[in-house]
C-alpha cells in the first residue's frame, strides 16, 4: 500500500514539474479569415487578413475523401468504395453551403 502511494505521489510531483514548463496559449483578438475554397469536406483553405493562406483541417470532423483514392480500410464496417465517395462529396457539399458565401 504505501508503495502504491509513494507511486502515485511521484507521479504527481512529476506531472506538476513537467506541467509548469508548458507555456500556456496566449489569448488574442478574434481574427476573421476569408475562406478560399473548400478541399473536401474537413479541409477548407483561407486567407489571412495580411494576405498569406493556409489550408486548415476542421477538428473533430472526419470525412472521406473527395480528391484522392477512398480506402475502405481507414472505415470500420464499410466496404463499399462508391458509397465512401458519395458521402465524402455530401460532406463537401455541406462544409461548401455553410462556409462560402
Amino acid at each position: 500500500m504505501k508503495k502504491k502511494i509513494l507511486t502515485v505521489l511521484t507521479l504527481t510531483l512529476l506531472f506538476l514539474t513537467f506541467s509548469a514548463c508548458l507555456e500556456s496559449p496566449t489569448e488574442s483578438e478574434p481574427t476573421t479569415v476569408e475562406v478560399i475554397r473548400i478541399i473536401d469536406g474537413d479541409t477548407i483553405e483561407i486567407e489571412w487578413p495580411n494576405g498569406t493562406q493556409s489550408t486548415l483541417r476542421i477538428l473533430g470532423i472526419d470525412t472521406p475523401e473527395v480528391h484522392t483514392d477512398v480506402d475502405t480500410s481507414e472505415w470500420e464496417g464499410i466496404d463499399n468504395e462508391t458509397w465512401l465517395r458519395e458521402c465524402g462529396q455530401k460532406a463537401s457539399n455541406f462544409t461548401e453551403r455553410y462556409l462560402l458565401p
